[in-house]
């Protein structure tokens, strides 16, 4: 019981509950729109709402506590770099078009966490981090699966 146990928390902290839920909105908008997306966009949907969670999630903790990091949280990290590396792979699958949109996505994602204006994050921004991730979700599972209808 307690290997299951181990197991479940796991799959909360490293995010992939999100992740499905992420790549399953994707898998709908396709079916409303009637689009046809590769493959690799759905594992990049996937891994790069894993990579995306994991580091808004912990890479303040990992800074700060990097040398003492508790063997759950050292998981963690291996489990990501192994998803990071999966992503940049499939991502090479995509066109350049596509890369961009994500790219910008991306950018707004670092931009919720890293320092920018008068040394906050926008996660920090009462009023604006609702719209950068409404503006993340929905650019990734409507706005770039669109762009594939055209």
């Amino acid at each position: 019981m307690k290997q299951l146990i181990s197991l479940f928390s796991f799959y909360i902290k490293s995010s992939i509950h999100v992740a499905l839920g992420v790549t399953g909105l994707v898998f709908v908008t396709s079916i409303e729109f009637g689009v046809t997306l590769p493959i690799a966009f759905y594992w990049v949907s996937f891994l790069g709402t894993i990579t995306g969670y994991n580091f808004i999630k912990y890479a303040e903790i990992a800074g700060l506590q990097h040398n003492s990091l508790i063997r759950s949280l050292q998981n963690l990290q291996v489990f990501s770099l192994v998803v990071f590396c999966l992503l940049v792979y499939f991502l090479t699958q995509l066109h350049l078009v596509v890369l961009t949109y994500l790219c910008l996505l991306g950018f707004l994602t670092l931009l919720y966490v890293v320092p920018s204006i008068n040394h906050k994050n926008f996660r920090s921004m009462a009023g604006v981090k609702v719209f950068i991730v409404a503006l993340v979700w929905s650019g990734l599972t409507v706005l770039v699966p669109v762009y594939y209808a055209t």
